[in-house]
């Protein structure tokens, strides 16, 4: 083995990458809120190939068809949809959804925010019906997080964050208590099927596969603390390293060939027998180190390929299934047998005879950059609880009691720190118009109609479905004069996913307020008219 070694230490990494791939907290809406709001939206559509926009105020509603690609694409890739809704809290995993996706650009320090994301997304996504599904779904996640964060952070205080610690316990309590008061009776049948079949390898092309120069490449920096811990950006930049060592090889060896070919007889500047010496020397010291290096790019390419897969196994591990449960156990073993069958091999362990270990130790040190060392170094299984608590401020223990039982902390953690102060009894009665004062009848659910938060976020989500004429046709019947520039009416204005009101930052209906007015409920503090 390479004791002492980079080789050891990222051996230590690949075995210890479950650490930190376990649950999100700083979703808007848990995920299968938001895939109930949206299978709203979708039923509506696909009932007649029609949604239906109330006018508020007036007692109307409106009409808008939704075109004849998108109905297709909805009954055909249903659960790619759906896939999709899960976003960034799923794709391409977890902690670059949550680290890079979500922020806002300029304070996470990757200088792009999460609609340049929402762009590259709809850009990089195709009009093959299943992947149409797919890309309508990853921005309708985007519509229920506009809403979902701007109703949260009102009682957290702020966006998520560690500083203060509570704020991150505030996000988990509550959100985690609306998503049990979701009807029972909507949470059956095909609802939990989600799938990536036939879109994963666009997933892969458009969200893991950061080749140098490509749009991916920008969005995932690699000088930014916040994409320390994403497998693309690790193995990508890793990949990269090879590719350049692989190709200035093969590059120098055809030069070489090349001046062999073109030595005369009668030239006597130039000696085919010296460079073919020369040449031979070049590639048996070489040859093998290169080999190597294929050997591992190959498997770099490969676990690469497969993540979309592993993480949207993960992501139904822990926040979406039948059982609503977060379960780490699987998600351990999903990670840990991919760590076992790529991540070893991804991290420098490719099998390859003809190379001692410290030969393998050596290339592997020149090839690895520094600054991808100190992130994997901590990758290590046994700092579990240690790295949670410095993601989430929480250990494992304390998350998943969080998670498992919002009701049980509510009044302790929504009756301190920054934010509005709620007790459970208030939030039940003023919120979400229930009856129970606690959480003594489980089965009570809200209506999403009396949530404004949670109507407008079925609204945006019907909104997505729509072409732009449809949305420039409901903004003339309102009798606005804006039209929409882009293609979907989610694009061009969210800079942040985590933060609130960001409709103010250039969405078409909210140019005018009495367009928003009539198509939206005003949120506590909403001041965009």
């Amino acid at each position: 083995m390479f004791a002492k070694s980079r080789k050891a230490r990222l051996l230590a990494a690949a075995l210890g990458v479950t650490a930190v791939l376990l649950p999100s907290v700083a979703a808007a809406w848990k995920p299968t809120s938001h895939v109930y709001f949206a299978e709203i939206a979708v039923k509506d559509a696909l009932d007649d190939g029609y949604v239906e926009i109330p006018v508020l105020g007036t007692g109307e509603v409106r009409r808008y068809k939704v075109d004849d690609d998108t109905l297709v694409a909805l009954r055909a890739g249903r659960a790619q949809y759906r896939a999709g809704v899960l976003g960034p809290d799923a794709y391409p995993d977890i902690l670059t959804g949550q680290q890079v996706i979500h922020p806002d650009g300029e304070e996470s320090g990757v200088s792009h925010g999460s609609d340049a994301w929402l762009e590259h997304v709809w850009n990089s996504f195709g009009d093959d019906p299943l992947q149409r599904a797919f890309r309508l779904g990853f921005l309708t996640h985007a519509a229920g997080d506009t809403y979902g964060h701007t109703f949260i952070n009102q009682f957290s205080g702020a966006p998520f964050t560690l500083d203060p610690p509570d704020n991150a316990i505030r996000h988990i309590v509550l959100e985690g208590y609306i998503d049990k008061r979701l009807p029972g009776s909507a949470l059956t049948g095909d609802f939990f099927t989600a799938s990536v079949a036939g879109v994963d390898g666009r997933i892969y092309q458009a969200m893991v596969d950061a080749r140098p120069g490509s749009a991916l490449d920008r969005l995932l920096p690699s000088a930014s603390s916040s994409t320390n811990y994403s497998v693309p950006r690790l193995f990508s930049t890793l990949r990269a390293s090879l590719d350049a060592d692989i190709r200035a090889y093969y590059d120098h060896k055809a030069d070489l060939q090349r001046r062999i070919d073109n030595c005369r007889w009668n030239d006597f500047s130039c000696s085919a027998v010296l460079l073919s010496a020369e040449l031979a020397g070049y590639v048996a010291l070489n040859a093998a180190p290169v080999t190597y290096k294929e050997y591992w790019r190959d498997d770099i390419d490969e676990g690469l390929r497969l993540w979309p897969q592993v993480s949207h196994q993960v992501a139904e591990a822990l926040f979406f299934n039948a059982e609503r449960k977060t379960d780490t156990e699987k998600a351990d073993r999903i990670l840990s047998d991919y760590a076992t069958r790529h991540l070893l091999s991804m991290a420098g362990a490719p099998s390859f005879i003809g190379l001692t270990a410290a030969a393998i130790g050596d290339i592997i040190d020149a090839v690895t950059p520094d600054w991808l060392l100190a992130p994997i170094r901590a990758l290590k299984a046994e700092l579990l609880d240690t790295l949670l608590k410095a993601a989430t401020g929480m250990t494992k223990a304390q998350l998943q009691a969080y998670l498992t039982r919002p009701d049980r902390y509510f009044d302790q953690v929504m009756t301190t720190g920054n934010g509005e102060h709620i007790t459970l009894a208030r939030f039940n009665r003023d919120y979400l118009q229930i009856s129970d004062t606690g959480y003594d009848n489980p089965s009570e659910s809200f209506d999403y109609r009396n949530l404004p938060a949670a109507y407008n976020t079925v609204v945006a989500s019907k909104l997505v479905l729509l072409p732009p004429a449809e949305i420039d046709r409901l903004i003339r019947d309102l009798g606005g004069s804006r039209r929409l520039e882009r293609p979907n009416v989610m694009l061009g204005f969210a800079h942040t996913l985590d933060g609130s009101v960001q409709w103010r930052s250039g969405m078409v209906l909210a140019a005018e307020c009495n367009v928003y007015r009539r198509v939206f409920k005003p949120l506590p503090r909403d001041e965009v008219c």
